[in-house]
C-alpha cells in the first residue's frame, strides 16, 4: 500500500487523540467550557455579561464536545484501518453531524422552538456549525500536523537506527574462519557449530527488522561469539554468567547491545594477555531499570580508548538515545587493570517498540 494514502501506524500513533482516560476528558471540559465562555465574552460582552446566555452555550459546547469524542474514540480503530485523508473527512463530518443534531434537538427540547417553521432556528443551527467547522478544523489541522510530524521524525529515527545497527560487524571474521578451516578435518562438529555461530552473529547485525530483542536472543548471539573465540583462545577465556536477579523471561533490549562489549572484553582485555582471563557479566533489575556490569582485566599499560573500543561504545550510545533518550546509559570505568563497561536500560516505557519494527 502507498504509505501516503494508508495509514501503517498503531493506534496510539495516529492522527486522531485518544478519549478513553480520565485526564483526557477532564482536558476536554475545562476547554469547552473555556470556549464557552470566550463565546459567551464575544456576544454579550463583558460589560452585559449574561450567565444565563454563558449556560446556554455551555450546554451546547459541551454537548458537542464530548459527544464528538465518545464517538471518535469510539471509530478510532475504524479511521485507524482507513486512508489518511478520508479518515480525516470522515471524523471532521461526523463532527459536523454532531453538531447539527445538539443544536435542533437543544432548540427543539429546551427553547421550545418548532425548529421547521422558525427562520431564527436556521440561523442558530447555521452559526452553530460555522464556529463549529472553524474551530475543529484548526483543531483537527494541528493534530495533523502534529501526526505528520512525528511519522517524519519516526521515519527519520528508524533510519538512523538502521544505519548505526548495519556497522555492526564483527572484527574477527578472518581469525574465526582460519580457526574453523583448521577444526574441519580434525573436529567437523566443531567446526559446523562455529559456521552456525558466525552465521547468527552476521544474521544480527545485518537485520534491521528489530530494534529490540528478547535477552534470551541476545545472551545466545553473546554465547555463541564467546564459543568462536574460544576456538582460538582456548583456556585462556573463561566467562562467569551473573544473572540470577534479573527477570530474562519477556525482557527485551537494544539488538547487539551486550555482544560488541563482550567483543571488547575479549579483544581489548583478554586477548593482549599472555594468560587470559576470565570475563564477569552481571544483571540484576534496580527499580524500573537492568543493569548489565561487564568486568575484564586488562593489561596495565593498556588504553581503553582505542579506536575500534571507541567506535563500538559509541555507536551503542547512539543507540541508546534514539531508543530511549537519555533514559540508557552506557558508562566505561577503568581502576588499575580491571575494566568495567555498565549498561542501564529502562525496563518498562520502553519508547520505540510500540511503533517499530519489533512486533
Amino acid at each position: 500500500m502507498n504509505s501516503e494514502n494508508h495509514n501503517s501506524h498503531n493506534d496510539d500513533n495516529f492522527f486522531i487523540p485518544r478519549f478513553d482516560r480520565n485526564s483526557s476528558v477532564a482536558l476536554l471540559v475545562i476547554v469547552a467550557e473555556l470556549l464557552a465562555l470566550v463565546l459567551a465574552v464575544l456576544n454579550s460582552g463583558l460589560q452585559q455579561f449574561s450567565w444565563e446566555w454563558l449556560g446556554i452555550i455551555s450546554f451546547y459546547v459541551q454537548w458537542v464536545v464530548l459527544l464528538s469524542a465518545a464517538a471518535l474514540q469510539r471509530l478510532r480503530a475504524f479511521f485507524c484501518r482507513i486512508a489518511l485523508a478520508k479518515a480525516a473527512a470522515l471524523s471532521y463530518a461526523l463532527v459536523l453531524f454532531i453538531t447539527a443534531f445538539v443544536s435542533v434537538v437543544g432548540q427543539t427540547l429546551w427553547l421550545h422552538v418548532d425548529f421547521m417553521q422558525s427562520v431564527d432556528s436556521h440561523w442558530r443551527l447555521f452559526q452553530h456549525l460555522l464556529v463549529a467547522a472553524v474551530l475543529f478544523g484548526i483543531t483537527w489541522r494541528y493534530f495533523y500536523i502534529q501526526f505528520l510530524l512525528r511519522r517524519q521524525q519516526q521515519a527519520r529515527l528508524m533510519a538512523k537506527i538502521d544505519a548505526l545497527q548495519a556497522r555492526i560487524q564483527p572484527h574477527f571474521l578472518f581469525n574465526s574462519m582460519n580457526s574453523i578451516a583448521s577444526l574441519i578435518s580434525i573436529d567437523p562438529v566443531a567446526a559446523e557449530q562455529a559456521v552456525e555461530d558466525l552465521c547468527d552473529l552476521f544474521r544480527a547485525s545485518l537485520n534491521h527488522s528489530s530494534v529490540l530483542v528478547a535477552l534470551e536472543d541476545e545472551l545466545a548471539l553473546c554465547r555463541g561469539y564467546l564459543r568462536i573465540e574460544g576456538l582460538r583462545m582456548g583456556d585462556r577465556l573463561s566467562v562467569d554468567w551473573q544473572l540470577q536477579q534479573l527477570p530474562i523471561d519477556g525482557l527485551r533490549i537494544p539488538a547487539l547491545c551486550l555482544q560488541p562489549l563482550i567483543e571488547n572484553a575479549v579483544y581489548h582485555g583478554i586477548s593482549p594477555l599472555a594468560e587470559g582471563g576470565c570475563i564477569t557479566v552481571r544483571g540484576e533489575q534496580q527499580g524500573d531499570v537492568c543493569c548489565f556490569t561487564i568486568t575484564n582485566p586488562i593489561a596495565s599499560s593498556s588504553e581503553p580508548w582505542q579506536e575500534g573500543h571507541q567506535m563500538a561504545v559509541e555507536n551503542i550510545r547512539s543507540r541508546l538515545r534514539a531508543i530511549y533518550g537519555d533514559r540508557g546509559r552506557l558508562v566505561l570505568q577503568q581502576h588499575s587493570d580491571v575494566f568495567t563497561a555498565v549498561l542501564t536500560l529502562p525496563i518498562a516505557g520502553e519508547s520505540l517498540s510500540s511503533g517499530g519494527r519489533d512486533g
